[in-house]
């Protein structure tokens, strides 16, 4: 049996969710329970949490962070600097971030 001409098919696999794209990394236990007591303590996400930490750290101010495409080229301008994988980048910047959201 000829299908209907009428149908639009989906493409196979996830819809698109954003344009921002997602990183992985592995954070030591410690550093996870860090990050999640500063989020709570701004009323924020875990995956927010690291953004603004990282952001804070890049930025030294957070008004004036950098958008998604300009925050990743931020993320990868100090990675290329410090000579380190985005990935380390950031979970270096998040340490960073921490310790002086501390202060």
């Amino acid at each position: 049996m000829p299908r209907p001409k009428n149908i639009v098919r989906r493409k196979p696999g996830r819809p698109k969710t954003g344009i921002t794209p997602i990183v992985g990394l592995r954070l030591s236990n410690e550093l996870t329970a860090a990050i999640d007591a500063w989020g709570e303590s701004h009323q924020v996400t875990r995956s927010e949490a690291i953004r603004r930490l990282v952001e804070l750290t890049l930025t030294k101010n957070p008004a004036n962070a950098p958008a998604d495409a300009e925050f990743i080229a931020a993320v990868d301008a100090w990675a290329d600097a410090n000579d380190v994988p985005r990935v380390d980048a950031i979970r270096r910047l998040v340490e960073l971030g921490l310790k002086g959201a501390r202060k």
